[in-house]
């Protein structure tokens, strides 16, 4: 009777070229013994099918909370890709501590300071804040909807220490080595933060409808991350030769990996982690930098030439509103070509290609 094909209910199985009997649990892949025939074999198979089954929140939990949350909140639906997978990872955090069956009514300011020093002992002080913040908003929808009279999370102060990376700027001779030796799947993303201090997850969305031409020249208009306005972004010569030698044919959008396919965040990140760590390996930088450092740079070398309070105009801090946004777009495109220019300027100075840019305070 071995190798009998059976049918039971949640059992995936075959034969295989060979002739030999695959068995396998269906919700879950796990390998079954083929050799198990009648009642052992169903036994396994219900075995399997309760230590797979998605247990069922509790009423009153935080677990219940967090999925009326996902399903109900216009604050989950808003979230960037980015941030809701910060969510779901402080959320896959909670279930690994058994924190999901805790009672609402028995969480108190303690209980999330508590598990606020816990999260930065097991992890970092950024998870630990992380894991506060996604809190605060899961309690503000509990109290908005009456499952909590209070938000315990409010006015927790943050986990200090870690090892994070600080945002320092880099030196001109710095964004030299970082950009001359960039390969050519990092050049365009570098650049472009270099440029206009745009943040990792503005350049990686960029899409070649964001680029639009005008009497003044031609321009990246994108919509970012922190605003819902679009920014003006002057596309220099440098610039536009970077962009048209993306092998982007695929892609909507304009920066692509070595496969011509747009970046995934973490593959990005990779990518840049491994190409900073060698630039400094080879001594052409110092440690300590980091991708975000290279807006940070952009607002540096702004505030040094004049720009302190014009940077905003680069840098993807839009307009208040719609009226002053249409008023003073003229005015604020020179100001955002001049900006442009000056860090070019800058940069080819310290390659020693010095060129005729002029300095606002010129």
């Amino acid at each position: 009777m071995t190798g009998r094909i059976v049918r039971i209910k949640g059992l995936n199985q075959y034969k295989d070229r060979h002739g030999k009997l695959r068995r396998y649990h269906r919700a879950s892949g796990t390998p079954i013994d083929p050799t198990l025939e009648g009642t052992a074999l169903a036994a396994e198979v219900d075995r399997l099918d309760k230590l797979h089954r998605k247990a069922k929140s509790k009423p009153g939990s935080l677990g219940l909370l967090i999925e009326e949350y996902v399903k109900r909140s216009d604050h989950w639906r808003n979230l960037r890709p980015r941030t809701r997978k910060d969510y779901e990872q402080v959320f896959k955090y909670l279930k690994s501590i058994d924190a999901l069956d805790t009672k609402l009514v028995e969480i108190k300011r303690s209980t999330v300071a508590i598990s606020r020093d816990n999260a930065r002992d097991r992890r970092k002080p950024k998870f630990a804040n992380s894991l506060v913040t996604v809190l605060k908003k899961v309690f503000a929808f509990g109290v908005e909807y009456e499952y909590m009279d209070v938000n315990p999370a409010e006015s927790i102060s943050k986990a200090l220490g870690g090892e994070k990376r600080p945002n320092r700027p880099y030196t001109s001779q710095e964004l030299v080595a970082i950009i001359d030796n960039a390969p050519a799947q990092l050049i365009g993303p570098i650049y472009a933060a270099t440029l206009y201090g745009l943040r990792e997850g503005d350049v990686l969305t960029l899409t070649k409808a964001n680029i639009r031409g005008d009497n003044f020249g031609n321009w990246l208009q994108p919509t970012t991350s922190k605003r819902v306005k679009p920014v003006w972004l002057y596309i220099t010569p440098t610039m536009a030769e970077i962009i048209n030698q993306q092998p982007n044919e695929k892609s909507v959008q304009i920066f692509v990996n070595s496969r011509g396919m747009p970046w995934t965040p973490d593959g990005f990140r990779s990518s840049w982690g491994k190409y900073r760590d060698r630039l400094e390996e080879q001594g052409l930088i110092d440690g300590g930098g980091t991708y975000h450092g290279l807006r940070t740079t952009v607002q540096t070398i702004l505030d040094e030439h004049g720009y302190a309070d014009e940077i905003k105009y680069l840098v993807a801090h839009a307009p208040k509103d719609v009226t002053e946004h249409y008023t003073i777009t003229s005015k604020r495109k020179k100001i955002v070509i001049e900006m442009v220019e000056c860090i070019e300027k800058v940069i080819n100075d310290a390659r020693g290609n010095v060129v005729g840019i002029r300095n606002k305070n010129a």
